[in-house]
């Protein structure tokens, strides 16, 4: 099975101009899934993927966000 993780932040509930708050992306074959999706994660997966001739199918792709916990930093990018 193909596999990729693409980390969209790292910088818990204090981002930086260098780390944004939770989120990571994992792509498993054809499905893929996001872990925590922090504020900002739409940007950071564009600019970690937008290069990719697939983006948009990656978007269509994505089929499951799990959210570890209800705190602001872990979902406010859902919307």
């Amino acid at each position: 099975m193909n596999y990729e993780i693409g980390f969209l932040g790292t910088g818990s509930q204090i981002p930086s101009c260098f780390r944004n708050v939770s989120s990571i992306f994992i792509k498993l074959g054809s499905m893929n899934m996001i872990l925590d999706c922090g504020e900002g994660s739409f940007g950071q997966f564009y600019d970690l993927y937008s290069d990719c001739i697939g983006f948009i199918e990656l978007l269509r792709n994505t089929r499951i966000i799990y959210i570890s916990h209800v705190h602001a930093d872990h979902m406010l990018g859902i919307p």
